[in-house]
């Protein structure tokens, strides 16, 4: 079970492994090229808990916290 995966969120709310690609990314932005479709939702939060095969409750997620730096700040 090497490689990248997330964790979707499949019929009644249960939690599965989906293995994907990924493409260039940053250490805030992931490319993904190949794994998801279109509609999937995705676990981003409360990962520690996930157990596939298991019933989530999803939810909206928290906007993303981008970071600032000093020379954006003040205007």
């Amino acid at each position: 079970h090497g490689g990248h995966y997330v964790f979707v969120v499949g019929q009644d709310n249960i939690a599965r492994r989906q293995d994907i690609n990924l493409g260039q990314s940053t250490p805030t932005v992931a490319t993904i090229l190949e794994g998801l479709k279109e509609g999937d939702t995705i676990i981003v939060e409360g990962l520690q808990r996930v157990r596939p095969g298991r019933p989530v409750s999803p939810g909206e997620a928290a906007a993303p916290r981008l970071p600032t730096s000093p020379a954006s700040e003040g205007r």
